[in-house]
């Protein structure tokens, strides 16, 4: 059991299921707000048609629907934005996958300072000694 909340909390707390939860929760918004609104405020009958012009543009009704546009929009502005920074992030990853790296590392038992690069041919450099990480 506590496994299962582990990973339930760590997929949550990730990039992808935060997304995934905010568009279940907007869907959600917009087919409360539409069913809602389907319910009390259209009457799809000929009498209906008549009755929506007088009853189907009260502040109820407006309110509803400009509920279901707003999160309908706000699906479609997610997803787009998780498409262009999912794009962003792969071309970045792929223009500096093979650049040096600088990382300075202080060690609290003796106060130096280690720094360490990586080279093209992934070879870890730890203050200008090569260590070879070739597997």
């Amino acid at each position: 059991m506590n496994s299962v909340k582990n990973m339930i909390n760590y997929s949550m707390n990730s990039i992808v299921g935060k997304f995934i939860l905010t568009f279940l929760m907007l869907h959600t918004i917009h087919y409360l707000s539409i069913f809602v609104y389907t319910t009390w405020c259209s009457d799809f009958t000929i009498v209906g048609y008549f009755k929506n012009i007088i009853n189907g543009h009260g502040p109820l009704c407006h309110t509803l629907m400009t509920i279901a546009y707003h999160a309908q929009c706000n699906i479609y502005t997610l997803i787009g934005a998780s498409a262009i920074g999912s794009g962003i992030s792969s071309i970045s990853e792929s223009i500096f996958k093979n650049k040096v790296i600088n990382i300075i590392n202080t060690d609290i038992n003796d106060n130096t300072n280690h720094i360490i690069n990586t080279d093209n041919n992934n070879n870890i450099i730890i203050n200008d000694n090569i260590i070879n990480n070739n597997n």
